[in-house]
């Protein structure tokens, strides 16, 4: 076997320690790179690969081979995935969204990429086995898109901001410039003077036309260059065309003495250009919508504060070394280190593959780990990331593939709107030539630089980003934008009863049964406190408080069934009549067994959360409601009293059964909304069209929600219902908005009444135009809804 140390992959980059992977001349550091180049040469891609520096660019990233660096920029590391969040600071239009989330396409060991438009930030999951975080971060910055690996988003935000300044201020320098020498020409003065001196003045404004096209407008060329050697095509291809064709038609004008050029058009162009991108960038910051995730998020963990004694704390509240208690079923809010003896970990959350871990005390524990089996201890080795919580709500594993046509629509519109800009600016060049030959040039440009699809692009997520933030301000916590628009198609409504129509902290708790002794109150209280179920919760307050933490060796939650565990020695079972005797009555008890023996069984009454009466008589005019339960139908009769009379109720559900209704009712053609319980409800949640699970307190949190609601705001629901129809009006009228700027702005343009500088005024223009109609009539509305 031949070793080629010196010898890089074409694909890659990588240095190939064997030539056994080769395609004629060309050489592969292993099968998967040879294969994507085989699929780029079968999809006409191969250009991909011309006017690259593989090995510049990757040495550019050679610190990220280091170990300890790699490992605090990634977020999650496991067997055949990563995930790392990357700012992408040249971001700026609907283009890159669609580049960049079609790069798994592009190479095979990017498993998913999902982009934070507004604030520039790329999840990224990837394969390390086929692509190490180097060569990712080389591959981004070979299609236009270099990763800022900057910590300190603000400086590389100031940075940024401070670069575009520089340039505006060169640009408008020389703007100024040519415009002064100029004015002979505007006034249509003529001497010997202007004779002898003109090509003089005409160089040296060629001379202040170099920086502002290769300095001002270095951006638009270098992205653009890089999108055609990609493949993907991006919107600023027309915005370089329109640059590159004014400097070169007015360099030869003005070489061969032809003519004036159009000099000054170029630089205003550039100016107003950059003016407008520093514009949109300070509207884009203050019409952020990204969520006061301290104040939203609804998440907390149970602190230790001494051995034994705990306190609630906000995720925000979490500092290095806090010692937290994660019960089954819990989210590990921080990156930790495992203090119990033994864990088993679901990262689910993360990789969206449902598969545990079995791991022992100085295990490293990732943040969105969710524990399975009885509470741990464990040590925050690093503060809460809430934004990172969010951005795994956003898991597509979680996602139940909901309508996302508008999503595929705007990708199409600026996949080809490129090329039909491209198209009319050519017709126009024709017509313009036969017409007016003096006028072509800057017509095309003209049509080159103010079509804009970025408006159309923007509408939604800015109208739905807003929604969501006024939508968290009232408590209800949505998992992204999308679905706030979903919200506003539900055409039917099914309640879950218990802790979702009723309050758990309501109502009381009884025992009946043997006596038991206080050891068994406290192995009862143990296993209970094991659960965040609102039911295990109430017993476990319910019991004489315990004096010590009891060993647990095992337990379990089974939904809608109970929870199960060994405790100091003895086997407990608390949960439905019918799953610890096989009863076929359910009589509405939550039984007790220790040690095969039933000791005994709890008893609930319920009252109908308040102000919820109301609620749902608004909600019955407007939408069909159904009240799905897993308990027996004595409380059938107080609940046809309070609910709205078309009502439909079914009982002895089991969340299996809840899930398959859901289905029958989405066969049928309904778009339904879910409201029930996290975990006894996961099931239903995710199969529906909307999914939002009910919190007492902040400690319990459903991945398979599309929102979290808590109990005392679901008198505001229909209101948010309402809300939701009227942002769907919204983004109607901002579509209608946009085709219409870019119908009338492409067809003044090809008719010669508009100039390059005032193109490249509208075009910033128009997409902050929408966006301010957009937020301004949604909080407009949210005002009246009293929201």
């Amino acid at each position: 076997m031949q070793t080629t140390s010196t010898v890089r992959c074409h694909h890659c980059g990588s240095k190939c320690e064997t030539d056994l992977h080769k395609i004629e001349d060309k050489t592969f550091c292993c099968p998967g790179c040879k294969t994507i180049f085989e699929l780029f040469a079968e999809s006409g891609n191969s250009a991909y690969y011309e006017g690259r520096s593989l090995s510049t660019e990757l040495e550019k990233y050679s610190f990220l081979d280091n170990y300890e660096i790699a490992r605090k920029l990634i977020n999650f590391s496991s067997a055949g995935v990563n995930h790392i969040s990357l700012n992408l600071p040249a971001v700026h239009c609907s283009s890159c969204v669609y580049v960049l989330e079609n790069l798994p396409k592009v190479h095979e060991g990017v498993i998913r990429l999902t982009l934070n438009f507004t604030e520039k930030k790329a999840s990224i999951y990837y394969d390390p086995e086929l692509i190490s975080l180097r060569q990712l971060a080389s591959l981004l910055d070979s299609i236009g898109y270099p990763p800022n690996f900057d910590t300190q988003k603000s400086a590389t935000e100031n940075e940024s901001s401070r670069s575009l300044v520089i340039k505006i201020g060169v640009a408008g320098f020389c703007f100024g410039n040519i415009m002064l020498l100029s004015f002979p020409s505007y006034l249509g003065m003529e001497s010997a003077d202007l004779d002898m001196f003109g090509p003089f003045f005409q160089s040296i404004m060629l001379l202040l036309a170099v920086p502002v096209v290769f300095y001002g407008g270095k951006d638009y060329l270098v992205q653009a260059f890089k999108s055609i050697i990609s493949g993907h095509i991006h919107i600023d291809v027309p915005i370089a065309l329109g640059i590159i064709t004014l400097f070169a038609r007015s360099a030869f004008e003005i070489i061969t003495q032809v003519g004036d050029g159009y000099l000054d058009s170029l630089s205003g162009l550039v100016f107003f250009l950059l003016l407008g991108r520093w514009f949109q960038q300070r509207a884009y910051s203050h019409l952020s919508f990204e969520r006061d995730y301290t104040s939203y998020f609804p998440l907390a963990v149970l602190k230790e504060v001494n051995t034994g004694e705990t306190i609630s704390i906000p995720v925000g509240q979490i500092e290095t070394d806090h010692i937290l208690i994660i019960r089954h079923n819990e989210i590990i809010p921080a990156d930790s280190i495992l203090l119990s003896d033994q864990a088993r970990i679901d990262y689910s959350f993360v990789t969206g593959e449902n598969r545990s871990t079995e791991l022992e005390k100085g295990a490293f524990l990732y943040a969105g780990g969710r524990q399975l089996g009885p509470s741990i201890r464990v040590k925050a080795t690093k503060p809460c990331s809430q934004s990172y919580l969010t951005q795994l709500w956003n898991n597509p594993a979680f996602d139940n593939q909901k309508d996302n046509y508008r999503h595929l629509m705007i990708n199409q519109v600026s996949r080809y709107f490129t090329w039909i800009v491209i198209l009319i600016a050519v017709v126009a060049g024709v017509v313009w030539h036969t017409a007016d030959q003096s006028r072509m040039w800057e017509i095309v440009s003209a049509v080159l630089i103010v079509a804009c699809p970025c408006a159309l692009a923007l509408a939604t997520p800015f109208t739905n980003g807003n929604s969501l933030r006024i939508f968290g301000r009232n408590h209800l916590y949505l998992r992204n934008s999308d679905t706030a628009e979903q919200l506003g198609k539900t055409d039917v409504i099914v309640f879950d009863k218990t802790g979702t129509l009723t309050s758990a902290g309501d109502g009381k708790t009884s025992y009946e049964g043997r006596s038991l002794s206080v050891h068994e109150q406290h192995l009862i209280s143990q296993l209970a406190a094991q659960s965040t179920h609102p039911i295990s919760r109430k017993i476990a307050v319910h019991m004489v408080e315990q004096e010590s933490l009891l060993q647990i060796k095992s337990f379990a939650e089974i939904p809608g069934k109970g929870i199960e565990g060994e405790v100091d020695g003895h086997f407990l079972r608390i949960g439905s009549e019918k799953w610890i005797t096989g009863s076929q009555q359910n009589r509405g008890r939550v039984l007790v067994e220790i040690d095969g023996d039933v000791a005994g069984y709890f008893h609930f009454t319920s009252h109908l959360r308040p102000g919820l009466q109301q609620a749902l008589s608004h909600l019955g005019k407007e939408y069909p409601i159904i009240v799905l339960s897993g308990d027996n139908e004595h409380d059938r009769s107080w609940l046809a009293e309070i609910l709205p009379q078309a009502t439909e109720m079914q009982f002895n559900m089991s969340p299996f059964e809840k899930l398959e209704f859901i289905k029958q009712l989405q066969v049928g053609g309904k778009r339904v909304l879910m409201i029930g319980d996290g975990l006894n409800d996961a099931g239903a949640l995710q199969q529906s069209d909307v999914g939002f699970a009910v919190t007492e307190d902040v400690s319990q949190f459903s991945p398979a929600s599309d929102g979290i609601i808590e109990g005392s705001k679901l008198i505001d629901l229909p209101d948010f219902l309402q809300f939701s129809n009227w942002s769907h009006r919204i983004i109607v009228l901002s579509f209608i908005l946009s085709f219409l700027y870019n119908a009338v702005g492409i067809s003044l343009a090809v008719g010669g009444f508009l100039t390059p500088v005032i193109a490249a005024i509208l075009m910033p223009v128009s997409s902050i135009s929408v966006v301010a109609f957009t937020t301004i009539s949604g909080n407009f509305l949210a005002r009246k809804l009293q929201l």
